[in-house]
């Protein structure tokens, strides 16, 4: 395998021709080399001697012909140049040199093959991009100009992983972080790789609690819920260490109402208050948890007594203060009193 060359002629007295190459440049996209060459005549005593006719060709395309009976001096370069020679239809470069020196009959006729260096073919890649991405997932987009086997990605410069397919999928990450991402791809011929810049993605944030409004006990609430990788979402509430509630929640403004079970779980952890704080915790993806507080007021509105005989049913205390009726709630005790249901 060669990637340069010289050969002489045959000749008169040591007076040849010395044909010249070497690579000056490849292109492995098109798999195409391109040589410079040149034709120099060389040896004898004299200064000067003369030719007959010759020409000299590469790969069938004649690069150089001579007249008859001329004049030619010593180390004086007959012709020069440059040749592409596309590697896809040969693999070889062959010189052949034909004619006569100092007279008809002293042939210079030679011919010389050279097996070329295979080009190294790579895999131009032609399009990287991130196709989209969610909770703990990218997927990366890609495309070459030729028919690939094998694709790997690395993260923030880490080692390279194996994958498959366009979008590929990395999986495993972090919520609302960015990585740098270079994919590489094996081109199936050569089995060479190529390797591509490296572009960023960020992956979605999980659901968060952006506002919750305080309330009066009994009333509902409305809990503001954004989600941006649109993964499912629990919201459970809390006071203290007791859970009052959860439900499944969506994006947007989430009406939360109360039975009268939980109204009576929250009513008991009031003591001697009227406020509590309540911790709303929204669950993303069973994994990741997002809270805001708020504060529930008591007023009144809590049944905290008994009515009927059979059957009998939950009520509400009202009172008249100044001729105005207002809610109230039903105390026991003397001194350590408590609220009573």
């Amino acid at each position: 395998m060669a990637t340069s060359g010289s050969i002489d002629s045959g000749g008169y007295q040591g007076r040849v021709l010395r044909f010249t190459w070497n690579t000056q440049s490849i292109n492995s996209a098109n798999n195409t080399r391109t040589i410079a060459y040149s034709i120099t005549a060389v040896g004898g005593s004299s200064s000067y001697y003369y030719h007959h006719n010759e020409t000299v060709e590469i790969n069938g395309t004649r690069v150089y012909t001579g007249s008859d009976s001329h004049q030619v001096n010593t180390n004086a370069v007959l012709a020069s140049g440059t040749m592409t020679i596309d590697q896809n239809n040969t693999q070889t470069l062959t010189v052949k040199m034909h004619g006569g020196i100092y007279s008809r009959t002293d042939n210079i006729n030679k011919e010389q093959s050279w097996s070329l260096d295979t080009i190294p073919r790579y895999a131009k890649i032609t399009s990287h991009s991130i196709s989209s991405s969610g909770l703990n997932d990218i997927k990366v987009n890609w495309g070459a100009d030729s028919t690939c086997d094998a694709v790997q990605y690395s993260l923030n410069g880490g080692s390279w992983v194996g994958t498959s397919g366009s979008p590929y999928t990395i999986s495993g990450l972090s919520p609302n972080t960015s990585y740098s991402i270079k994919t590489r791809v094996r081109r199936k011929d050569s089995q060479l790789w190529t390797e591509s810049a490296a572009i960023n993605g960020t992956t979605k944030d999980i659901g968060k609690i952006s506002s919750v409004n305080n309330f009066n006990h009994g009333d509902s609430t409305v809990v503001n819920i954004t989600n941006p990788s649109g993964s499912t979402l629990s919201l459970a509430m809390k006071i203290g260490n007791t859970q009052i509630q959860s439900k499944s929640v969506s994006t947007g403004n989430n009406t939360i109402s109360f039975n009268d079970t939980e109204l009576d779980n929250i009513y008991k952890l009031y003591g001697s208050g009227n406020t509590l704080t309540a911790t709303f915790i929204l669950t993303t993806a069973g994994n990741y948890t997002n809270s805001k507080t708020c504060t529930v007021t008591l007023k009144g509105n809590q049944k905290t007594t008994y009515v009927g005989s059979n059957g009998r049913k939950r009520a509400k205390i009202y009172v008249g203060v100044n001729g105005t009726v207002k809610r109230a709630v039903v105390w026991i005790g003397n001194n350590g009193r408590k609220r009573c249901i």
